[in-house]
């Protein structure tokens, strides 16, 4: 992001590696660790780290908002504009000639200077950070955003939400990249609609159970999707099932895909709509009903009845062109 974080909108639907954050928000690693201090969900505790585009966005939200109030131990940074934790030992407590008391501390993705008074509770808890060497952000850490997500959220060891699909999808991404960005976008959306209904259940336990209700809720259509949409959903699906039982370790998948296929009402493409023709007794009345007054009106009368007879106006071009021989004129003043 830049300094603003303007123009930067991670996708939703996409897993974003620690290297794909960098390049997407132009930070450097420093950034990155203090940004997952102050709230940034990585999608579990392993190594390397991935973030979902939702979360990003969320956060990328919360930091850059400029209206609101700001949270316990969060400062507003007119650097770069954003609201950031700083890191505690950058913290310094002063008190006012007038009364009161201020903060000041270093922005930790700018490093500029950011000011910020303290009521008498914010200042209790400052004093108890600085004096236990502890993140500001445990101040308000009852307060702070849940991550964003999809499906339903898996608290894991220390209550860190985690999400059991994201690495496998991440890995699906890679290999589609041999695809246009926005078809994998379209790809992504059905993958993660079926996470959601999941709730939280890993793509890896799939049974063949779990298919058949998907493929009846589907058929079912309860947001009354198109048929080419709901075509489009199943084969997504099946395209990225049928891709994971062919990684290691995911064998037993194998033959899942099948189970996506849909009823042949659903399969078979929607007849165009046939336009509707005059017919020329139609076309002749509407022709005699034109007027034919101006110079202008009898004009659009002679092209409309043209339109009626295609040959007529080739007749009309060689027949300019014959008697532009007869009177030895060239071609191009005739047709000035």
């Amino acid at each position: 992001m830049s300094r603003a974080y303007k123009g930067v909108r991670p996708e939703g639907h996409r897993d974003y590696s620690v290297d794909n954050v960098l390049a997407l928000c132009g930070i450097c690693r420093n950034t990155l660790s203090n940004w997952v201090r102050s709230g940034l969900g990585p999608v579990d505790r392993a190594s390397p780290q991935l973030f979902r585009g939702a979360e990003l966005r969320r956060f990328q939200e919360a930091r850059g908002g400029v209206k609101g109030k700001l949270r316990g131990g969060q400062f507003k940074c007119l650097g770069c504009k954003s609201r950031v934790f700083p890191e505690v030992g950058s913290v310094s407590i002063v008190e006012r000639a007038r009364g009161g008391v201020s903060a000041s501390a270093a922005c930790p993705d700018c490093y500029a200077v950011v000011f910020k008074l303290l009521g008498e509770t914010e200042c209790y808890s400052v004093r108890k950070c600085l004096d236990t060497n502890t993140s500001l952000t445990s101040i308000d850490e009852d307060r702070v955003s849940a991550p964003a997500g999809i499906g339903k959220d898996q608290r894991g060891v220390g209550g860190v939400i985690t999400y059991k699909n994201d690495r496998m999808i991440h890995a699906w991404q890679g290999y589609a990249e041999r695809y246009h960005p926005k078809t994998v976008t379209a790809h992504l959306t059905s993958i993660r609609e079926f996470e959601r209904f999941l709730a939280g259940k890993s793509i890896a336990s799939l049974t063949q159970d779990d298919i058949i209700a998907w493929r009846k809720k589907l058929i079912a259509n309860d947001e009354r999707l198109g048929n080419s949409t709901i075509r489009h959903r199943a084969s997504q699906v099946s395209g990225f099932l049928k891709w994971l039982a062919d990684q290691p370790g995911h064998s037993k998948l194998r033959g899942l895909s099948d189970d996506c296929g849909l009823p042949k009402r659903l399969k078979q493409a929607a007849l165009p709509e046939q336009k509707r023709f005059p017919k020329l007794d139609e076309a002749v009345a509407m022709l005699d009903a034109m007027p034919s007054k101006s110079l202008s009106e009898r004009r659009m009368r002679a092209l409309f009845a043209f339109a009626l007879r295609p040959d007529a106006l080739i007749t009309v071009r060689f027949s300019t062109a014959s008697a532009a021989r007869e009177l030895g004129v060239e071609r191009t003043t005739v047709t000035q």
